[in-house]
């Protein structure tokens, strides 16, 4: 919770710094007078989301219930969607920072007119290689920053330990230096075909693998498979049903 809280502080004060310096100095003067009462109602509602996302799903009758024993490793398999949700939030830090990068370089007029798309390009290319290849290589679990907000790792084929650099170079030359390619050339909607061919393999096998972990013979598990990590809470009993069917 703590840390959650203090995120939500972080993310409220830069909100009061922006507006409080006129967007960083690009207006004369600050734009907003109440923005602490803003912050406090940003710091107030993270802590109520976190809340709610830590007791609703244990007391909503359909929420997560499991009987004895209650705490279940997160070590079966990731799921699809949980994948496509670590590369959703990749895409949007990617897009997302490149588009802040470009905005705030013609806002304070480093670079020449007519120069905006080239800029954008090696942006896009500059924070690709950085969120999808320096830092999978720096981290123990290979991973690029959404992959590791689900928990994801990328480990060997047969074990779980950390998948090989050499592996890990070869699955992103593979899988996301296509899309990062036809991207910045202006062509977005062609890099979802190869996004649909790495998952045409990945919706059939009951292990994920997509088509490039196949190949490169890597595999995407759960960060509790790689380090060993425990669950942190129980979740609460639910008995079986009555009218449940009896195996024989």
């Amino acid at each position: 919770m703590l840390t959650t809280v203090a995120l939500g502080a972080a993310l409220a004060l830069a909100v009061v710094v922006v507006r409080a310096t006129g967007v960083l100095g690009l207006y004369p003067c600050a734009y907003d007078a109440v923005a602490f009462e803003a912050a406090g109602v940003g710091v107030a509602g993270t802590l109520l989301g976190w809340l709610l996302a830590r007791w609703v799903p244990t007391v909503w009758p359909y929420g997560p219930h499991r009987s004895w024993p209650s705490a279940v490793p997160d070590r079966v398999a990731p799921d699809l969607g949980r994948r496509m949700l670590g590369i959703l939030v990749d895409l949007g830090l990617w897009w997302f920072g490149s588009a802040t990068v470009v905005a705030l370089a013609a806002a304070y007029g480093t670079f020449g007119p007519g120069t905006r798309e080239q800029l954008l390009t090696a942006t896009l290319l500059g924070l690709a290689a950085l969120l999808g290849l320096v830092l999978p290589l720096l981290r123990r679990d290979r991973c690029t920053p959404g992959a590791a907000a689900v928990r994801l790792a990328l480990t060997e084929w047969h074990r779980p330990r950390p998948a090989s650099r050499l592996r890990v170079l070869a699955r992103t030359g593979l899988l996301y230096a296509p899309v990062t390619v036809l991207v910045a050339l202006g062509l977005p909607w062609f890099s979802l075909a190869v996004l649909a061919l790495h998952a045409s393999t990945a919706v059939v096998r009951p292990d994920g693998a997509g088509l490039a972990d196949l190949v490169c013979r890597v595999r995407v598990r759960t960060r509790s498979s790689l380090n060993g990590d425990l669950p942190r809470r129980l979740v609460r009993y639910a008995p079986p049903r009555e009218d449940a069917p009896v195996p024989v």
